[in-house]
């Protein structure tokens, strides 16, 4: 009786010392990972202190970054392959020769920033109705000539969805190679039955994280949220619509469905393409950099635009850097419009600042949320 007693007790203090360690070493790491975000370093710490090892495990799966571990080497090599494509100075912008000096700021700090430049010789429509930006998609994909590479965060196998995959299957069909990336978490009613003629047809067909490792599927709090179409390189499009019946208006609960897409036309495409390009490698590892897929540079109107993709890598948002010094650069007016606001502080405390020296701010929302556990 005594001998099981002391073996209760040395199994207690056994994995009590575990949990002091598994907490000593977890709260370094968060100081040292963590930097970018106090608020999130507090967060996590209190979270690991007080739970235990639970707080630990739930660190371990939530709290890391592995997409920055695994595209250090990859991403950079694919980064460098693009590039060469883009060498071509014709389109691009030199900053210190704009006039406007706003312009010139914000363009000189995207490119310091960015693995992009700002060009010229652009066509962009801005496309206000779900319909209307499906119709003109479906459009450029019946006129596909070589290459078609979608991206997308939820891919709903509702009637919008199969329409669109059985156009796809068409133009494979026809000899068209497309390539199809999807976010497993956001399109998680995907399923093999619905994906099957897909790759029956010959389209290449990928899932954004879980990854095949062990690890790599711990990590379902980081998702792919791009909406991106690609064809023939020449033509792109990308914004917040996503494929699916509620994305059209179709879904009487939700009703009339407001998203913002944009179609490109021009110099820009090839930064949009570079942008799929990455994150394609990162899924599958096949490097698609070739002359097809990034065909010669064509001007097509006068608009300077820029792709400026958000990744969750370095200690630098680039995005939000953008938008934190447009805030601070704004005289007149600022005009947000998004469907989820949860800003961080600095973003907060900039549009304070912007108010209070009398800049008018202003905030659009949903009306109705998508999710109920967000407002």
């Amino acid at each position: 009786m005594e001998d099981a007693w002391t073996i209760g007790k040395f199994w207690s203090f056994l994995v009590i010392g575990l949990g002091y360690l598994l907490t000593l070493i977890l709260i370094r790491w968060v100081l040292l990972t963590k930097k970018r975000n106090p608020v999130s370093s507090v967060a996590w710490i209190m979270t690991i202190v007080t739970i235990s090892i639970f707080g630990g495990i739930l660190f371990l799966v939530f709290g890391i970054n592995r997409v920055e571990r695994r595209l250090s080497g990859k991403e950079e090599a694919t980064r460098k392959l693009v590039s060469s494509f883009q060498s071509s100075t014709q389109f691009q912008i030199i900053p210190s020769e704009v006039k406007n000096p706003l312009q010139q700021r914000m363009m000189r700090l995207s490119s310091r920033i960015a693995d992009t430049f700002p060009t010229c010789g652009n066509k962009i429509d801005l496309l206000k109705d779900t319909n209307r930006t499906l119709g003109l998609i479906e459009q450029a994909i019946h006129a596909a000539e070589s290459t078609i590479h979608l991206e997308y965060y939820i891919w709903q196998p509702d009637s919008t969805g199969s329409r669109l995959r059985d156009l796809l299957i068409a133009k494979a069909k026809e000899g068209v190679k497309i390539r199809f990336l999807y976010d497993q978490i956001g399109s998680l009613h995907l399923s093999k039955r619905f994906l099957k003629p897909m790759r029956e047809a010959g389209i290449q067909v990928a899932s954004f994280l879980p990854g095949k490792s062990f690890r790599e599927r711990w990590s379902i709090n980081l998702r792919n949220h791009r909406k991106i179409v690609i064809v023939d390189g020449r033509v792109g499009f990308t914004g917040g619509m996503n494929i699916g019946d509620e994305y059209l208006g179709k879904n009487l609960s939700f009703g009339y469905w407001r998203d913002t897409h944009l179609k490109i036309e021009g110099p820009t495409v090839l930064q949009l393409q570079q942008v799929f390009a990455e994150d394609w490698y990162y899924a599958t590892g096949e490097n698609i950099v070739n002359d097809e897929t990034f065909p010669e540079i064509v001007e097509e109107g006068t608009i300077e635009a820029q792709i400026i993709p958000g990744a969750p890598l370095g200690e630098t948002d680039p995005l939000m850097l953008l938008m934190f010094s447009a805030i601070n650069e704004a005289r007149e007016s600022i005009t947000l419009a998004t469907s989820y606001f949860a800003p961080p502080q600095a973003l907060v405390s900039a549009l304070e600042s912007a108010a209070y020296r009398g800049v008018d701010v202003r905030l659009m929302l949903a009306g109705r949320s998508a999710y109920r556990w967000t407002v």
